[in-house]
């Protein structure tokens, strides 16, 4: 069985309620709390109602404060609970606290019912600290969509003292068969299951409803769940165990059924002298993991390209190394030319929106409109003096910063927070509160204007041309891609670019509810500690009503964050949906756990994880085998979304359907194709599978520099290819390539197979997708 261990120190508890933090050992949960308890809270205390303030007017700036109320009013995402932040707020005011700890859990809980990744509330002084069980609990999905929970890795020293304590020492590979997650005995008297007690992996799930914060979407959580948190639970993240221990009951390798209870400990993590001494807390250094991962698969011609974050500390170098692994991959003469790609996303926590936007835009090149995220924001006097700001900046700082423009024509706004207004009112789902906002018009961000992709693929020769059709470009999430990642992928899916899987687990609950394949998915975060640096700043004084910027809290260590602005989608269809709420789907599935210790890590691990996702998609589709098939055999599979232009291109029989629309490219539809998004879906979300019916032609995409608008059309609103808007510093010949329109026959057809193209009327393969000829 596998060992995790980790450097500890002893914590103990006297009744004076002193604590003494030696090196060495670990304490029962009573004692720990105890401990945590010991710093005292006056409710006539500056730090009480100080908070209590701050909070009220740092959370009215959050972009969700209204929606929270009622989550999936839309019906476009999850069921979730309510959330009344400012009657809750209210209540805590009103509550006796007589110690920081239970003050400070109550807010983290708070924020953390809201299920956004981006708003959290870190509590002072515990951050050292973790709640932990003696064993870690792995899930591995069945085939019959059942689940089993076993025993691979101890904490060691919370087994250590759970085996000296007289505890069940399990053996590698004990079946957790069922837990007690209020300590109960598994069965009552009259031996049927006991109130709290669930098949394992069910009660996991359970666990996670409540207490994950970081994922509206319960599969995500039963996922996050299973990476290890359910037995290891940092304290500034969740809140303390109701119950002491839990009961499982399980069964040894050899057959044998028994039960017994795990008790939790407190865990500490990292050096302390005292709680004077943790709060305030010293932030450590962040080191983030920037390096763009590449592999290559030769017997398939596969390329990977890993992006762990889109926060590096090098951002050039990032750019860079984008560029460098698409053109090692697109170099027909080069050892690793890469017929498909994967890009690999899992657990990307996002990081600068810009960057998502560019590497969206360099390896999407047929994207369209929008490229970067179309956002709003509630107006409060915070939002206001940082719009102030943002103003500022963009006058005078135009060539070295982010822009504000109109997302309709791309021209800079330098009045995006004060112009026009909308309001928008929310009904609780459960009572009858109701909550209006008052928001900024839609705007967009822009950077294109300082965009080193651009400079990298000057003289390249796949500059502006599509570089993988969507069936050859495999997009990798586990559901917790995050912020900017969670941008870049939605608008991935929105806009059909490619083929999305996610890996991980179903509820086992619910085995089809679908699977959101982000988090996170607002237009911006900000953080406390961020606002009181621009606060602090001396030369920006003169340029914001310092007044309107809440102060820092009185307890230092104290960490916040919050979403500031709203996303909204990247199609006609959505753009007036808030991508935080609406469920974006994948197209199938690799059911496998993120267990802790088993995710993969060299590259025999890495290999071994790839090839099983393209088996489960050849096993899906069934129309790749190695690198000599190029998928052109005639009734080959698809989603339900694709559309094969490549067959339509070589037939020409959809070339009719270019009269009047010439920017666009047609082809065949998938035979699963639904009316709507969702009606080519399965209950859970994945794709319905079809082949493609060579007798029928839809829009597939427009040809780079155009997007897909509904415009009037005559007097009549048509949906059309239209030219991009250009953005600060953007030309038109860059961005549109080729504006040529072609010739239509009065025979050519829309959906029929008569048509035999000329040589002096026939579209170069290149300009809308990629010929397996060229590459």
């Amino acid at each position: 069985m596998t060992s995790i261990f980790l450097l500890t120190l002893i914590l103990t508890c006297q009744i004076s309620a002193k604590c003494i933090f030696k090196d060495g050992q670990i304490s029962s949960l009573s004692d720990g709390l105890d401990c945590f308890r010991s710093i005292p809270l006056d409710k006539s205390s500056e730090e009480f109602t100080s908070t209590i303030n701050l909070l009220k007017t740092y959370l009215q700036s959050y972009t969700f404060v209204d929606t929270s109320l009622n989550p999936n009013v839309n019906k476009v995402g999850y069921d979730q609970s309510p959330v009344d932040i400012f009657t809750s707020l209210d209540e805590i005011e009103q509550t006796s606290f007589n110690n920081t700890f239970d003050f400070y859990e109550r807010i983290m809980v708070l924020l953390n019912n809201l299920k956004d990744a981006h708003t959290y509330f870190f509590p002072p002084c515990i951050q050292k600290f973790a709640y932990v069980l003696p064993y870690i609990f792995s899930i591995y999905q069945n085939g019959d969509l059942t689940q089993n929970v076993k025993v691979h890795i101890i904490i060691q020293d919370a087994h250590k003292v759970y085996i000296k304590n007289g505890g069940v020492d399990f053996e590698d590979d004990t079946e957790i068969i069922r837990i007690n997650l209020k300590g109960k005995p598994i069965y009552s008297e009259t031996n049927e299951l006991n109130d709290g007690t669930y098949l394992a992996s069910e009660a996991i799930a359970h666990w996670a409803d409540e207490q994950v914060s970081t994922a509206r979407s319960p599969v995500t959580r039963q996922n996050i769940a299973a990476s290890g948190f359910f037995s290891y639970r940092f304290t500034a993240m969740y809140p303390h165990p109701e119950y002491e221990n839990i009961t499982v009951e399980y069964k040894l390798p050899n057959g044998t059924v028994s039960t017994t209870q795990l008790p939790f400990y407190v865990y500490q993590i990292s050096s302390l002298n005292s709680f004077e001494d943790e709060c305030p807390l010293e932030q450590d250094e962040v080191i983030s993991n920037d390096e763009i991962g590449l592999y290559f698969f030769n017997e398939l011609q596969i390329g990977i390209i890993v992006i762990p974050t889109f926060n590096p500390e090098d951002e050039d170098q990032f750019l860079f190394e984008i560029f460098r692994a698409v053109s090692i991959f697109k170099d027909i003469s080069g050892e690793y030319f890469a017929q498909r790609i994967i890009i690999d996303v899992q657990s990307n926590p996002g990081g600068m929106v810009y960057l998502g936007a560019q590497t969206l835009r360099f390896l999407f090149p047929q994207a369209g409109h929008p490229i970067y995220p179309v956002v709003d924001q509630v107006r409060t006097p915070l939002n206001k003096e940082i719009a102030a700001l943002d103003e500022y900046l963009q006058i005078n700082f135009r060539n070295r910063t982010e822009l504000m423009v109109n997302p309709e024509d791309m021209s800079i706004d330098n009045s995006f927070y004060r112009k026009g207004g909308r309001t928008r009112k929310t009904q609780s789902s459960e009572t009858e509160k109701s909550l209006t906002v008052e928001l900024t018009e839609k705007y967009g961000f822009y950077m294109n204007h300082l965009n080193n992709l651009m400079y990298y693929s000057e003289d390249w020769d796949w500059k502006r041309r599509v570089l993988f059709n969507p069936e050859d470009v495999l997009v990798i999430t586990d559901g917790m891609s995050a912020s900017t990642c969670s941008q870049f992928i939605k608008a991935i899916q929105q806009k059909h670019l490619a083929r999305i899987v996610t890996v991980g687990v179903r509820d086992p609950r619910q085995p089809n509810l679908r699977q959101d394949i982000s988090i996170a998915s607002s237009g911006s975060a900000i953080g406390v500690d961020s606002i009181q640096e621009i606060k602090n700043y001396k030369e920006y004084a003169a340029v914001m009503n310092i007044s309107n910027i809440p102060g820092n809290y009185i307890r230092s260590g104290i960490e916040m964050g919050f979403a500031d602005r709203g996303l909204y989608g990247f199609t006609d269809g959505t753009k007036d949906q808030l991508m935080e709420y609406r469920i974006v789907d994948a197209d199938f599935r690799y059911e496998v756990a993120p267990n802790l210790g088993e995710t993969p890590q060299d590259e025999s691990g890495l290999a071994d994880f790839y090839s099983n996702i393209l088996d489960i998609e050849n096993e899906i589709l069934g129309n790749v085998t190695n690198k000599d098939e190029f998928r052109i055999n005639e009734g080959k599979k698809c989603l339900s979304w694709e559309v094969d232009f490549v067959q339509a291109s070589s037939k020409g029989n959809c070339r009719g359907c270019l009269r009047g629309d010439q920017h666009s490219v047609f082809g065949y539809p998938c035979s699963s194709r639904g009316i709507t998004e969702q009606e080519g879906r399965n209950i859970d979300g994945t794709s319905k599978i079809g082949v493609f019916d060579e007798e029928q032609c839809v829009f597939s995409h427009c040809k780079i520099g155009y997007y897909r608008k509904n415009i009037d059309v005559n007097g009549s609103m048509k949906d059309q290819c239209v030219l991009i808007p250009l953005g600060y510093k953007e030309e038109r010949s860059e961005m549109t390539p080729d504006q040529r329109e072609y010739r239509i026959q009065s025979g050519d057809k829309c959906g029929t197979t008569q048509y035999e193209p000329g040589p002096e009327d026939q579209p170069k393969i290149y300009e809308y997708y990629v010929s397996k000829t060229e590459g």
